[in-house]
């Protein structure tokens, strides 16, 4: 199993079977008030379903298919280190640390920004990475409710 993104907006999750050589599309999802390209797409290593991607007008969002297919769990625009009149580094990458509790994002021009996991699912303490394989997705729903 795999992700892509695309400049049409979409997310696509897709198969591979060595048996019958075949890449199948599994699921394609379109967010409903997302325009912009999506550059980036990256599965969380701790937490199966989820996977966070980066567009082109800047936003980050986190997304677990366990949860819904339509809407992503958390969506972030992060505050620009930049004056509002300069113009917009555009985020081109993203990519979860090892142990799944930081979000690291990056622009066009080499900068980096680092995010808690904790933090942008409002889960505090940091209990969705450090108990989910205990728990299993039951922790990230109720992070998710509180």
């Amino acid at each position: 199993i795999f992700l892509t993104s695309s400049a049409d907006s979409t997310i696509k999750v897709w198969s591979f079977s060595e048996k019958q050589n075949d890449v199948k599309e599994e699921l394609c999802i379109q967010p409903t008030n997302l325009w912009a390209p999506v550059n980036d797409v990256s599965w969380s290593p701790c937490i199966a379903t989820l996977f966070a991607l980066v567009t082109a007008c800047g936003r980050v969002e986190l997304w677990d298919i366990a949860h819904s297919t339509l809407d992503p769990v958390a969506s972030i625009v992060a505050a620009p280190p930049w004056s509002a009149t300069a113009l917009v580094n555009e985020r081109t990458t993203v990519t979860f640390a090892e142990n799944g509790s930081i979000l690291i994002v990056g622009d066009e021009r080499g900068n980096s920004e680092v995010y808690s996991l904790s933090q942008i699912l409002g889960c505090t303490p940091a209990a969705a990475v450090s108990h989910f394989k205990e728990n299993g997705p039951a922790v990230l729903k109720r992070c998710l409710r509180t």
